[in-house]
């Protein structure tokens, strides 16, 4: 428990850092008008950064805890060096006081008790466990789905995962990056209720309360055992409640009078690398970014930089792995020799990516889709939740 208490404490200081960094480089400090929001964003916008980066270091180099440190301080670095960054790491500073830090430390304390407390899924034991392994020892490797199809499906979520995967932690830490994703979504409870018990509540503040209260009871009860895991399908349904927050707490664009990317577009773009079937938040927001920015076309350069660092690492690995971007689909096929056949691929496709994502869980007699068309037919009715969540925010996001 100790381990996990150090670690997340680790984790946070880290998140922020990156967080400042990525908000002062991309988009804009001001975007969110009180303290606590922007507190709150740039933990989770920097968790999504540190992830992808991580990611991304695994194609040169294994997760080693050095290696990952060092990729952390570089992701810091602007976090010191440019003054908006480092005004709100002041602000940050001034929310560790006593009452807050013990809250804080009496709810890790409790949730480490929960995540250490379970017992694993197959999944965990067919391909998520192998995998941080793969990265935590080797990086990314070529052609990784010959040797089991399930390990070339790539999430940013184990790269987090196998950066503490090693030495006397070397198989203590598969539930730590979904509870320190526990930690950060329940800081919402504590954020919600302050602010209710002074009445100073906003629209955003009651979507964050009701949507944190439904989320986290159903992966309490619906998805106990994955929170015992390295699977990323806890943060998962956690990033698309808190994007939907940050297009409701930030300021409206109009307001800030600015051509900046907008912050839930960061964590849209970041989100696509924990799980492909998050393409359709991140496309409809990406959609409303471009036309909102369609008038400067630095602006528009400016997010497709975004959309290119916290997702381009995503595709590689996955091409790098199994020889194709998408994989488990076959599309733009470059028949690259590592390449795993199309038979097994258009298996993984059919049944695990697609069909069962939210909701779909084929038994003996569910048909396997027959053609494309039927496929990406059902890959939108799984997808019914996100797509709805980031419809409701679009008039926010245009503004």
């Amino acid at each position: 428990m100790l381990l996990y208490l150090v670690a997340w404490a680790i984790l946070l200081a880290a998140c922020l850092a990156a967080g400042a960094s990525a908000l002062a480089l991309f988009s804009r400090c001001a975007a969110f008008e009180r303290p606590a929001d922007r507190c709150l964003a740039l933990a989770w916008i920097g968790l999504l950064t540190l992830t992808n980066a991580f990611l991304f270091l695994s194609l040169a180099l294994p997760l080693r805890p050095q290696w990952c440190a060092l990729a952390a301080l570089g992701l810091a670095l602007p976090a010191w060096l440019v003054p908006q960054a480092r005004q709100i790491g002041s602000e940050a500073w001034r929310f560790a006081r006593f009452p807050a830090v013990t809250g804080v430390v009496l709810l890790g304390l409790a949730l480490a008790w929960l995540v250490l407390r379970g017992a694993l899924l197959e999944d965990a034991r067919i391909y998520h466990i192998p995998r941080v392994r793969w990265f935590s020892e080797h990086g990314t490797v070529y052609g990784l789905a010959l040797l089991e199809p399930h390990l070339a499906l790539t999430t940013a979520w184990h790269a987090l995962t196998a950066a503490f995967d090693a030495g006397f932690a070397r198989g203590r830490v598969y539930a730590l990056a979904n509870g320190f994703a526990c930690l950060l979504f329940s800081l919402n409870f504590i954020l919600v209720g302050r602010r209710l018990a002074h009445g100073t509540m906003r629209l955003s503040d009651w979507f964050l309360g009701v949507a944190s209260l439904i989320y986290f009871s159903i992966c309490l009860r619906r998805y106990t055992q994955i929170v015992f895991s390295p699977s990323p399908d806890t943060v998962v349904v956690f990033v698309v409640v808190m994007t939907c927050w940050a297009l409701l707490a930030a300021s409206a664009p109009s307001e800030r009078g600015d051509q900046a990317v907008q912050p839930a577009s960061l964590c849209a773009a970041g989100a696509v690398s924990l799980k492909l079937f998050l393409a359709p938040l991140a496309a409809i927001i990406t959609l409303a970014e471009i036309w909102r920015l369609r008038r400067s076309a630095r602006a528009l350069a400016g997010l497709a930089l975004v959309l290119a660092l916290y997702a381009g690492s995503f595709f590689i690995v996955q091409f790098v792995s199994s020889g194709y971007a998408l994989y488990p689909l076959t599309i733009f096929d470059l028949q690259v020799p590592w390449a795993v056949d199309h038979a097994t691929a258009e298996y993984k496709a059919k049944l695990p990516a697609l069909t069962v994502a939210l909701g779909f869980y084929p038994d003996g007699n569910s048909s396997v889709p027959a053609t494309w068309l039927e496929m990406g037919q059902r890959w939108l009715r799984n997808q019914t939740d996100f797509i709805c969540f980031s419809s409701i925010t679009l008039p926010r996001q245009v503004s």
